[in-house]
């Protein structure tokens, strides 16, 4: 009872400390993930919001970047409503109020830009005629180029240009790369580069021209120059449609101009959110040393719980092996005494009564005490026979005698007639008696029967409860094999808590390296405070692994000591399931012995009552013949026919009854 006192105590502990522990993992990988959701979405919307400030400039005047604009407003918008509401789909609340007041700043901001994007988004079809322009007259300006360095080449190689001819087509090639320099500039492409490319090609066309009278007649050199003069009035066309076409691009530079001022105070808002998004996991009210601590507490538990069960099973399987040695040794005493009853009703069954059975075993004191019982009545019952024989064997040789003589002395036959009628009532009331004891010997063996027939109940209960002690000492096997398969389980998770471990060293050293390559010196504190963390949780868990090992080898160990002792009990079990059917045999052997005594006494019943029958007939004839005898004295013949008759019947008794030895 002490025992699963500090079982059922230890258990109640290890639920609470499981339960909080549970509770504690639960709640911290909940904040975990959302902290990670609002870091990831936070990320989304720092990196949305910058991107669309960036580009903005270039989707107001190149349609191209309208729809990653409207993507990127898009993108933010939804970010907003994911910190703001959550996500519930994935079950992730909105942000606490810690962070929600800078998202709100944020979103004040937002709202000042978002208009303007809109606006920027809305003239997408206008930007688009203006950016196809853009381009056409970009790449005519790049062909212009082209042909012009092509001339620019041939004249350098001419040696009849004056030296004024050539200043004067150096600088209109150096308008012209000037003009395709505005017009390739990076970035976005405005007005104002546009104007001043179309003065810089006009420029060039002028120098051309004024250069072009003075120039010889060489096809080699006037072919490249004429190229390029034509290009380069291509060239000022497609920029006059370009700029005919940028009114509308140019009602858009405001507003870009509009959102690019609220760069820093977007950068602001961002930059709060973030740290505020950043410092939610230390707001949580459940740490990871909290979870640690609450783990270990369960694992300690575990440890106890397990010394407790080992200590309680030893306990039960000493209990089962002194009560299984018990009843072997009372099965053993029991089947040696059924054994000798047997050996002495086998003599009874050959016809010795005279050797009692032995009343001295205590398993089956009484059994030898009812047939001991039963077998003096029935050795009296044969005695009584033997006597009444020998008195009628005696009266018959008197009766014959005196049927010689009857004729001699006719009073003296009548007197034996009369004296063999008495006889032959004693007989009747002999043979009474012995159907009487028959009768009783007959309810004595049912009474054995049924007596045997209660040890043999009891001896099958016995079976039944060696069978009920095998099936829990099975059970004990079969808890002891899941104990040492959850040990074995425990030794991978062990297995796996190390590989963690070792990934997290790993990642610790990774994040050394990131904080010496990070240039802000407070989030490279941060982080190495992180790296070292990280370690210090890599190392202790290390530590705990090989503890735990150590203690599930020697748990282990103690283990397969108790399922060798369960198993020797099983064995001890099973030779008791034996001994116990052979008991059970044994009495169903005695049941089929008293069954046959029952037949036997039947027999004898049978027999008695036939010699019964033939007294009276015996007691009819000698009235028919007294009846004779004095009417004629030659009915003396029949009397010593009937008193022939008598005696051969009472030799049949006399055989039947000769089997049995009633005298010691």
């Amino acid at each position: 009872m002490r025992n699963n006192s500090y079982a059922s105590l230890t258990a109640v502990f290890l639920v609470a400390c499981a339960s909080v522990a549970g509770w504690s993992g639960y709640q911290y990988l909940n904040g975990v993930n959302e902290d990670s959701f609002f870091a990831s979405e936070t990320a989304e919307l720092r990196s949305g919001a910058l991107q669309a400030l960036y580009i903005s400039g270039r989707a107001a005047t190149d349609s191209t970047y309208t729809a990653e604009l409207s993507a990127l407003a898009s993108q933010v918008n939804r970010s907003i409503d994911l910190l703001r509401s959550g996500d519930r789909r994935r079950g992730m609340p909105g942000l606490p109020e810690s962070a929600a007041n800078a998202l709100t700043s944020f979103q004040d901001t937002w709202n000042g830009i978002a208009p303007n994007i809109d606006k920027i988004a809305g003239g997408k079809n206008s930007t688009e005629v203006f950016t196809k322009n853009v381009q056409e007259t970009v790449r005519s300006a790049s062909t212009t180029l082209a042909f012009a360095q092509d001339a620019q080449r041939v004249l350098a190689e001419h040696k009849g240009l004056t030296p004024t001819a050539q200043n004067q087509l150096q600088a209109a090639f150096d308008d012209l790369n000037e003009a395709v320099g505005l017009i390739n500039r990076e970035g976005s492409v405005t007005t104002d580069n546009l104007h001043s490319a179309e003065v810089a090609i006009s420029s060039y066309l002028g120098a051309m021209t004024a250069v072009g009278n003075t120039l010889p007649r060489d096809n080699t050199i006037l072919e490249p120059l004429l190229k390029s003069y034509r290009a380069a009035q291509d060239t000022q066309r497609a920029l006059g449609r370009a700029i005919k076409v940028s009114s509308n691009a140019v009602e858009n530079q405001p507003h870009a101009a509009a959102i690019w001022q609220m760069r820093d105070r977007l950068l602001a808002t961002t930059n709060a959110l973030s740290t505020s998004v950043a410092s939610l996991p230390e707001a949580r009210p459940v740490s990871p040393l909290i979870v640690a601590v609450s783990g270990l507490l369960t694992l300690l538990l575990t440890l106890v719980s397990f010394l407790v069960m080992l200590r309680t099973a030893a306990a039960r399987a000493k209990a089962v092996e002194v009560e299984a040695s018990m009843i072997q040794q009372s099965q053993r005493i029991r089947s040696t005494d059924l054994r000798l009853m047997l050996d002495e009703l086998g003599a009874v069954r050959n016809g010795n009564l005279a050797s009692p059975m032995t009343e001295d075993r205590e398993s089956t004191k009484e059994i030898a005490r009812e047939l001991n019982s039963t077998f003096k009545n029935i050795k009296s019952i044969i005695a009584e026979a033997h006597n009444t024989l020998n008195g009628l064997s005696s009266a018959s040789e008197q009766t014959l005698m005196t049927a010689k003589n009857v004729d001699r002395n006719r009073t003296e036959q009548f007197e034996a007639l009369s004296d063999i009628r008495s006889l032959f009532v004693k007989l009747q009331n002999f043979i009474e008696t012995i159907q009487i004891q028959m009768g009783n010997t007959l309810d004595v063996s049912v009474e054995v029967a049924q007596l045997v027939r209660s040890g043999s109940d009891s001896v099958g209960a016995v079976h039944e409860g060696i069978n009920l002690l095998n099936q829990h000492n099975t059970g004990i096997q079969h808890q002891s094999k899941s104990l040492i398969e959850a040990f074995q389980h425990m030794s991978r998770i062990a297995e796996v808590v190390d590989t963690v471990a070792a990934k997290v060293q790993l990642v610790a050293f990774n994040v050394y390296l990131v904080a010496e390559q990070t240039e802000d010196a407070t989030v490279s504190r941060r982080i190495n405070k992180s790296a070292e963390a990280m370690e210090t949780l890599a190392k202790e868990s290390t530590e705990a692994v090989a503890e735990i090992n150590q203690l599930l080898k020697t748990v282990t160990d103690a283990s397969r000591d108790t399922q060798f002792v369960v198993d020797n009990s099983q064995r001890e079990i099973e030779s008791l399931i034996t001994r116990s059917s052979e008991a059970q045999k044994s009495l169903a052997d005695i049941i089929e012995m008293t069954e046959t005594l029952k037949g036997g006494v039947a027999e004898v019943s049978d027999q008695t009552q036939a010699l019964k029958d033939q007294s009276g007939e015996v007691a009819e004839t000698m009235n028919s013949i007294h009846h004779y005898a004095t009417e004629n004295s030659a009915a003396s013949e029949q009397t010593a026919a009937a008193i022939s008759n008598v005696a051969n019947q009472a030799q049949e008794l006399q055989r039947v009854i000769s089997h049995f030895i009633v005298n010691d």
